[in-house]
């Protein structure tokens, strides 16, 4: 199961520490599933320092949810979802059965399959996720002539995915955050995107390393 964590609300985050460790522990009976999560410094923080004269402070930049993959003993069968840290009770969402990337890049996570979490919550929209700390790359299934999740304003290069015309490029003609690879094929349209959320320097997967991440899709 595929659980959305607000890092910014997450016992024990650090503030220095933009993309944690997240760990899930979970209490389940045959009526409610209690879930906790906890974030953990990565292995490679370095502490910040403050230059001569100035102070550090935290960021008021919020993240977007998180995807963490929870592993159950046993089908959710109507019981309740609990947030350990809040008491609240969530509504479980059907998840899309999306293939897999069969050699995901080195570091990369899978965190499971999920119907298109904010701000784009767009109807039929489905995605499986896979992460590397504040890297993120998403696979996302739409249906034909629906409106495109993250729209591809300028080309790179164009090749073909399963067959099928592709192109990849990015949202904005100097955006260093996001590169996605857009094709259809005769029931949806899909997009292999690289998202980069972590401080700079950015490190984007290539247009090539997308098409070829693409075509492994089973």
């Amino acid at each position: 199961m595929s659980v959305f964590v607000d890092i910014d609300k997450t016992p024990n985050k650090e503030c220095f520490v933009d993309f944690p460790v997240l760990q899930a522990s979970v209490v389940e009976t045959g009526s409610r599933i209690t879930i906790r999560v906890q974030a953990y410094q990565p292995p490679d923080f370095v502490e910040p320092t403050a230059a001569p004269g100035t102070a550090l402070g935290c960021s008021a930049v919020g993240h977007l949810p998180v995807p963490l993959l929870v592993n159950l003993g046993g089908p959710i069968a109507g019981r309740s979802l609990v947030d350990a840290s809040t008491g609240k009770t969530y509504q479980p969402a059907q998840a899309a059965d999306l293939p897999a990337l069969t050699n995901p890049p080195t570091g990369y996570h899978d965190t499971g399959s999920s119907p298109a979490q904010a701000p784009y919550q767009l109807r039929g929209v489905a995605q499986r996720s896979y992460r590397n700390g504040g890297r993120m790359l998403i696979l996302i299934r739409s249906p034909l002539g629906s409106q495109t999740v993250y729209p591809i304003r300028r080309v790179e290069t164009t090749g073909t995915v399963l067959g099928q015309p592709a192109k990849v490029g990015t949202l904005e003609a100097s955006d260093n955050r996001y590169r996605c690879g857009a094709w259809s094929d005769p029931s949806y349209g899909w997009q292999l995107c690289s998202i980069d959320l972590e401080p700079l320097p950015s490190d984007l997967l290539s247009a090539t390393e997308l098409l070829t991440l693409a075509n492994g899709i089973r």
